[in-house]
């Protein structure tokens, strides 16, 4: 399956430092294969976007707010409500909770590279620690196969 890695930082001076070597030890363990793609980050703020998210397409920017963040987990966070509701102590006790556990983490089909950190993360763990009301930049985009 094909999935995107985005350079992503708060100030624009610390972008441009990820390419695809940097992912070269991920392959085969997490990546199949990873290739540097310069396009628009059109998947991520199309993504945001449909949230709520405060999207710049022209300064490759965006903010994510409270609101917004609540907005990208309603509809799941709705669905495991209703999974917990309709489940009983036996099922929870000696099922794997597969439904439960793909509910709360869902892949985007995206990761985050922190250039200040030098860190990978999943898209939606990043949504998760990411702050709110703070202008973050796109820079290098890398394609990867997993």
């Amino acid at each position: 399956m094909k999935t995107f890695i985005y350079e992503i930082a708060e100030e624009k001076k610390d972008l441009g430092q990820m390419d695809e070597t940097l992912f070269y030890e991920y392959v085969p363990a997490i990546f199949d294969q990873v290739n540097d793609y310069f396009k628009d980050p059109d998947y991520l703020f199309c993504l945001f976007q449909e949230h709520g998210v405060m999207v710049d397409k022209e300064n490759y920017s965006f903010c994510l707010t409270t609101k917004a963040k609540e907005n990208i987990f309603a509809e799941r966070f709705k669905k495991i409500k209703e999974e917990v509701a309709n489940m009983d102590l036996k099922t929870f006790a000696t099922s794997n909770l597969f439904t439960l556990k793909q509910l709360i983490y869902m892949d985007f089909d995206a990761y985050i590279y922190d250039p200040v950190e030098e860190s990978l993360k999943q898209l939606e763990t990043w949504i998760r620690e990411a702050k709110t009301d703070t202008v973050y930049y796109v820079g290098n985009i890398v394609s990867a196969r997993e």
